[in-house]
């Protein structure tokens, strides 16, 4: 099951304690580099982060290192533009990612347990996307 959630209008959500907005911009990420660097900022990815797929995907499901948060809120904005400079396969790579990771979160049993949601701003590619890459 799919954990995106498409909105219908911009994402609108009042910061609070214990929530982790990361907000990621299709016209800042239009290659898995720019990509990279924008969700590892809001996370505070260690510095031994590799900056590919399977550390990613490590990382999104640890995240040990931060303090005191119950909530994490991914937004992907401008989707139009999103990873628009890759191939569409690496595009629905990293969609698996966020949808595994939300997974990993939402099964995990015990005191840190840690709610994830994925929100994406209205755009018809998401929808293409989601369809093509089984989400």
């Amino acid at each position: 099951m799919s954990n995106f959630k498409i909105l219908k209008h911009a994402y609108a959500h009042k910061p609070s304690e214990g929530l982790v907005i990361v907000e990621i911009d299709g016209k800042k990420s239009t290659t898995t580099r720019d990509f990279f660097r924008q969700i590892s900022k809001p996370l505070h990815f260690p510095e031994y982060f590799g900056e590919n797929m399977d550390a990613l995907f490590d990382l999104l499901c640890d995240l040990s290192w931060m303090d005191d948060f119950k909530a994490i809120h991914f937004v992907l904005k401008s989707y139009d533009d999103f990873l628009s400079k890759e191939d569409k396969n690496t595009r629905w790579d990293i969609l698996h990612i966020l949808n595994d990771a939300a997974t990993e979160w939402k099964n995990l049993k015990g005191r840190k347990k840690v709610k994830v949601e994925i929100h994406v701003e209205p755009s018809e590619r998401v929808v293409k996307d989601l369809a093509d890459a089984e989400l």
